[in-house]
């Protein structure tokens, strides 16, 4: 809490509202994790992009609520808004796994955080 009972707001957290306040400062994090990527060079670079990367508070990311299922389709909806569906499906499934991930497929992690 912010001095007089004010709450602490941070504006750019693209999770501002979701589950806890925000705090710590804003921080890039990948929508798609890259430790899912080890090993493979190319996604990991891959994953590096505006469409895969977004700015959230440390409290967000710090505590990992922002790898939750819902806050990823949260994440992938402001993105989408931003770029455009095509784009965000193209960047998504066009991405080099050597085996594919049906999992991280864009409408598959849209539809695994809708809150039930």
């Amino acid at each position: 809490m912010a001095a007089h009972g004010m709450s602490f707001q941070m504006p750019d957290c693209a999770l501002e509202g979701y589950l806890i306040e925000c705090s710590g400062g804003l921080q890039t994090h990948h929508i798609i994790n890259r430790g899912k990527a080890r090993g493979n060079k190319k996604v990991r670079q891959e994953l590096d992009c505006d469409e895969l990367t977004i700015k959230i508070c440390a409290a967000h990311n710090v505590s990992r609520i922002a790898d939750t299922k819902e806050a990823r389709a949260i994440l992938l909806r402001r993105k989408i808004d931003e770029f455009g569906y095509d784009r965000m499906k193209n960047k998504i499934d066009g991405l080099s796994w050597k085996v594919k991930h049906q999992e991280f497929a864009l409408e598959a992690m849209l539809e695994a955080g809708r809150m039930k």
